[in-house]
């Protein structure tokens, strides 16, 4: 690093020497004493500038290079982007990661900077997009904003801090509203203070329920998010499940310190003691339908069945598991139990006996979730990478996993079914929506629509989906909002080289200038399905789009009327 004297061109002092690579960017604090730089060597370093010393050891944690670093206006904070995907906060004194690392970008972050304030911090990134943060729980509160269509360099604060100005390698800037967010979904602070593993909704549709790694369940209103109960307490280490009885009277968890709970829906109250021990960790519960019997599954490959009344346990299966089970789920007449484990197998068992029915080959990747079709003549087994079916009375797969359309060689995250629906998220944020009958994927989110996904829960009516965030958040999502229009013809529309986008029959519906073509592919080069809404995007406004054949007549849609109207 050189220093140089702004007038004369001469530089100043002697070079700071100490990162291995390439020097990515470099701050100054605001009394000029010292600087901070980020290099390819993954590290932050602070400089003395008069003496050329680094004043403390390298700063260590992202797993890839530095490329962007802020200060915050007090000069306490360091706040740190890397093309591991990340954004890290530091102190700038003890030289340690103090909130992070922020995920939710899908590509290397490129820009940051803090607020005014030193509250809240901004991040560009080659994904394209903006997303704003809170310095003081890591918590995304603003964005994604989406609308520039190539990487993200630059990024800044309004001086009153109430909007962001990004500039993008599409040649343009951009000016963002800093407050509300624009995910698509509806987001509330979720009243955890760690990630939320584990989420479900009653079935009476009316609350969703939510575990999380800071040892405690909140309860949820699902019209509006507001918290109706909560955070309980009792567990003495991580809700990784949830689940809830058909009456929705009563929630069980179950947790990382080997215990299964049992609570009232209303008061939040405890109904009885923890259940017997695993002596491991618990990573699943279900109850079944008929409301009399829980089962868990825990991270050795044990799956026990208790009765709900009085904690005795039914039966002794034994572990024909060999890795965690991650989950278990009756069926619908309550007289089988599926549990799907980290090894790849799934196994259904006499639920009023314990023994085993029969065990699945083991599967290519660990089985994330399993359910029963409606009438329990098939298990659905929802894998890591793919969905496959069997034969609930034979174990036969009936099903290939690359029958699911879209669901094969994804990284998935977490899958939520009932009994004609199955939801899955994407560690990027990818959110899908299938048929559980046919295997048709019916909806789907792009990725980053779910933030730092976690768990995802799909309504019973198949109507609102529910995700849980590692940065402590809740989404709740309209399925309405998101369902493929493949039936009115919409996905089959492409620009063509002119520029028009024709439908089935040839007819006009909408040009676009050269420069955004790109911005909808073609029909083969498109994972998803497409849709134009009126309420357009940052590329395009729809406000004045007319349709139909009579182009002479135009038609100009005042200013203060509402277009989705038209």
């Amino acid at each position: 690093i050189r220093i140089w004297d702004p007038f004369t061109g001469a530089q100043v002092g002697t070079e700071l020497k100490g990162h291995g690579s390439s020097v990515m960017g470099v701050v100054s604090t605001s009394k000029g004493t010292h600087l901070v730089s980020c290099s390819d060597d993954r590290t932050i370093r602070v400089w003395d500038w008069k003496t050329g010393v680094s004043v403390n050891r390298p700063f260590e944690g992202h797993t890839g290079y530095v490329t962007c670093i802020a200060l915050s206006p007090d000069d306490s904070l360091i706040a740190s982007g890397s093309d591991d995907k990340t954004v890290r906060v530091w102190s700038i004194e003890q030289g340690e990661t103090v909130l992070g690392p922020l995920r939710g970008h899908n590509n290397c972050v490129r820009s940051v900077d803090f607020s005014p304030d030193g509250k809240r911090i901004v991040s560009g990134s080659d994904d394209r997009t903006v997303r704003v943060w809170s310095s003081e729980t890591g918590n995304m509160i603003a964005g994604p904003f989406t609308g520039h269509e190539y990487s993200v360099y630059s990024v800044l604060f309004s001086r009153d801090g109430t909007q962001v100005i990004s500039g993008s390698d599409d040649g343009t800037i951009r000016v963002w509203d800093a407050n509300p967010s624009s995910t698509g979904a509806d987001m509330v602070s979720s009243g955890h203070t760690a990630g939320i593993l584990a989420i479900v909704i009653a079935p009476d549709g009316t609350r969703v329920i939510s575990g999380s790694r800071d040892h405690t369940i909140c309860i949820w209103d699902m019209h509006d998010g507001t918290l109706i109960l909560g955070p309980l307490t009792g567990h003495t280490d991580s809700v990784a499940s949830l689940a809830c009885t058909h009456d929705s009277t009563c929630i069980i968890s179950g947790s990382w310190d080997h215990t299964v709970r049992t609570w009232d829906a209303h008061t939040g109250l405890a109904l009885s003691d923890p259940f017997a021990r695993h002596g491991e960790r618990v990573w699943a519960v279900a109850v079944s339908p008929d409301g009399n019997l829980i089962a868990s599954g825990a991270h050795k490959g044990s799956v026990k069945i208790w009765n709900r009344h009085d904690g005795i346990q039914v039966g002794d299966p034994p572990a024909h598991h060999t890795n965690s089970v991650r989950s278990v789920a009756f069926s619908s007449n309550s007289i089988y139990l599926a549990s799907g484990s980290d090894d790849g197998s799934v196994c259904p068992w006499d639920a009023n006996t314990g023994s085993l029915v029969w065990r699945s080959e083991k599967q290519t990747s660990r089985v994330m979730s399993v359910g029963f079709s409606p009438k329990c003549k098939t298990i659905i087994a929802c894998l890591y990478y793919g969905i496959v079916s069997f034969d609930a009375s034979t174990g036969t797969c009936t099903t290939p996993s690359s029958s699911w359309e879209g669901s094969a060689s994804q990284e998935w995250r977490d899958f939520s079914l009932n009994d004609t629906r199955i939801v899955a998220v994407e560690e990027n944020g990818t959110l899908c929506l299938w048929d559980a009958e046919s295997g048709a994927l019916l909806a789907a989110l792009p990725e980053g629509a779910v933030i730092e996904p976690r768990a995802v829960a799909l309504a019973p009516d198949s109507r609102h989906i529910v995700s849980g965030s590692d940065n402590s958040t809740i989404q709740f999502w309209d399925v309405d909002s998101i369902e493929d229009l493949e039936s009115q013809g919409i996905n089959s529309w492409a620009p063509h080289d002119d520029g028009w986008i024709r439908d089935s029959e040839s007819q006009l519906i909408l040009w676009l200038p050269p420069a955004m073509k790109h911005i909808i592919p073609s029909p083969e080069a498109r994972r998803y399905p497409l849709s134009i809404r009126l309420k357009a995007t940052e590329q395009g406004h729809f406000r004045s789009l007319i349709r139909g054949s009579r182009w002479e007549d135009c038609y100009t849609v005042p200013p203060d009327s509402d277009a989705s109207d038209v």
